[in-house]
This record gives structure tokens, C-alpha cells and sequence, in this order.
């Protein structure tokens, strides 16, 4: 996709119940009841023992009366090949709703004989979402969605690894932290709070997707067809060696989730207050994200039309290949908290 460079973010502070956290008159109230219920003639009757086990149920109430509960208004996650399994995928839990968007292959190392490397990553990563406890940070996420990944990695092949990061496991993944209140981005992806967007894109994917546009122009004034183009995108393959430079900076200049640390600083984090918010959470297949479902689909659906090739005003790595539902994997999700 085609996006403006990224910018450097502030680590945002952990979450707590201080004033920077919460607003005044959600911390008064916090406030107010602990004493309130810690004061009852009931609760001073009781030992020590029991009198901080009402103190912890009353603060974990509290807690949830905050936070809240997460309601799914629609989502969707369509292969980009009728015919095959997507690389993209969804996780909806209690605490965490996540999109993952693994990354296309390029080489022909196979890390699975059944699955494709970029669909492996996902299966793995969203199995480790699904099973992570509510109490999980950034950090612990980090930490554990690399974990799971290298867990992958035969000890021999690390040193190949290390090389050739295109041979890696690879996604991106967008993931919301009920408890955290927290949206934390790995990779390229993207997201819509209460309609203003976010993403984090890969600092190099407009200079390729630029070197493509550049190319097919060639083609097609050497005499090449749109339609020649479309079924065998010959443009794609000039940028493959530069798209392989461009790997080795994968969680120096810019993250995903390959089995290899991943330094915080690159990872993109929003933090919400405790007011209702509508989120949209979205893998790169959709090029102009939309508060819903029916406008982002309609959106791509007139870049289908006017623009096949992907070389226009919006510029990609990939065109809409005949037969195709789109040019890549894309998952949609909204949802309120």
C-alpha cells in the first residue's frame, strides 16, 4: 500500500489508575466507593484478611464497570483467492480482538508442507492470541508472539534465518487490549478510531510500489496490453530483488512478527480513555478504509474499476488478477467499547 512514511511515536505510558489515565470524576468516584464500602459497619467488623478481599472484589467491579465489554458490529475476512486459503485471519476473544495479515512468500523455502509460510505465521499467531490471559501488556505480547514463532524454527536453521529474513515466518498484526484499553500495531496494518485513521506502514512499500507503477508504464508503451498485464503481472518481478534488500530491515527500521525481537519503539500503540469508542481494526487489503464494511468494499470495488493495475492514484505491489476477489487478503472488523 501507499502511505506517507511513519512518524516517530512517544512510548505511551503503561496504564494505571492515576490522573493521566483516567479523568477526574472516574477517579473521585473509584475513590469515593473504595472508602465508602471500606468504611461500612459490615466490612470493619471483618479481619484483616477479609476486609482486602472486599477491597480487591469491590476495585475489580469497579475495574469492569470501566473498561467495559467489546460488541462486534460486523466483520469479514476474504481470501484473495476464491480458490485457495487466505493468509489473512481474525481473532475475537473476551479481551482481545486481533487481525493478522501474514505475508506473502518470497522464495520458495517452506517452513510447512501443507501451508503457505505467510498462512503458517498467521495460524500461529492467532493461535497465541487466543490463548493469551486478559492480563497480558505490549510487552508480554511481544515477547510471546515471538516465542511462538521461533518455537517453529528447526536450532540449524537460525543462521539462514538471521541472512535471509525472507525465508521467516512473517506477519502483521493490529490487536486491541480490552483491559489495556490499548491498540498495539506490529507491521503493516491499519485502523479506524471513532473515524480517524492510523496505520503503520512499511517505510519502503510506496518506493516499490512507485518501481512497479514505473515498470508496467514501460510495458505498456513497449506495446504490452492492461490485460496481458493482469494475467501475468511481469512488472512484479523487477522490484522481487529490491523487496528482498528492503527485508533485512525488518524489526531494525520498522516491525513484524517474524520469530525475532521486535524493538518496542517500532511498534505503534494508541491509548484510549474510558469513553465509548467505535474501532475498526483492518489488514493492507483494503486501500481506503472506511467506517464500514459496505463503504470500504464499495471503495475498493472503484479501484477494481478504474484502476486494475494498481498504478494511479492508489500504487501497490500487486495488481487485481482475473478471476481474483481482490489484489491482496483483507479483513475488516468493527467494533464498540
Amino acid at each position: 500500500m501507499v502511505f506517507e512514511p511513519p512518524k516517530a511515536y512517544p512510548v505511551p505510558q503503561k496504564l494505571s489508575f492515576s490522573l493521566d489515565n483516567i479523568n477526574k470524576m472516574a477517579f473521585c468516584f473509584v475513590l469515593f466507593s473504595l472508602i465508602r464500602t471500606l468504611t461500612m459497619s459490615k466490612v470493619l467488623s471483618l479481619d484483616n484478611k477479609n476486609k482486602m478481599r472486599a477491597f480487591c472484589f469491590v476495585l475489580f467491579s469497579l475495574i469492569r464497570t470501566f473498561v467495559g465489554d467489546m460488541e462486534v458490529i460486523e466483520q469479514s475476512c476474504i481470501a484473495k483467492d476464491p480458490k485457495g486459503k487466505g493468509e489473512d485471519g481474525l481473532v475475537v476473544t473476551p479481551d482481545f480482538i486481533a487481525v493478522i495479515d501474514g505475508s506473502t512468500s518470497k522464495s520458495d523455502y517452506r517452513h510447512s508442507r501443507w501451508r503457505t509460510n505467510g498462512r503458517q505465521a498467521m495460524k500461529i499467531v492467532a493461535r497465541h492470541i487466543s490463548r493469551m490471559p486478559k492480563e497480558t501488556t505490549l510487552e508480554k505480547f511481544l515477547t510471546g508472539v515471538t516465542a511462538a514463532i521461533r518455537s517453529h524454527y528447526k536450532r540449524r536453521m537460525l543462521p539462514q534465518l538471521q541472512e535471509h529474513p525472507e525465508d521467516r515466518l512473517t506477519c502483521s498484526v493490529v490487536v486491541y487490549s480490552r483491559l489495556c484499553r490499548e491498540i498495539w500495531m506490529v507491521g503493516d496494518c491499519q485502523c479506524l478510531v471513532d473515524g480517524e485513521l492510523y496505520d503503520n506502514p512499511k517505510p519502503y512499500e510506496a518506493e516499490l510500489a512507485a518501481l512497479r507503477a514505473e515498470e508496467v508504464r514501460r510495458q505498456l508503451a513497449a506495446g504490452r496490453t492492461q490485460d496481458e498485464l493482469l494475467d501475468n503481472d511481469t512488472a512484479r518481478p523487477v522490484i522481487i530483488p529490491r523487496m528482498l534488500e528492503t527485508m533485512r530491515e525488518q524489526n531494525v527500521t520498522y516491525s513484524v512478527v517474524d520469530g525475532f525481537y521486535i524493538p518496542r519503539q517500532l511498534v505503534r500503540t494508541v491509548t484510549l480513555d474510558f469513553r465509548p469508542w467505535e474501532i475498526v481494526l483492518a489488514s493492507d487489503g483494503y486501500p481506503f478504509l472506511c467506517p464500514t464494511l459496505a463503504e470500504s468494499e464499495q471503495r475498493l470495488s472503484r479501484q477494481h474499476e478504474e484502476d486494475p493495475l494498481n498504478i494511479g492514484t492508489f500504487q501497490a505491489t500487486k495488481c487485481f488478477r482475473p478471476g481474483f476477489n481482490g489484489f491482496d487478503d483483507r479483513t475488516f472488523i468493527r467494533f464498540r467499547v
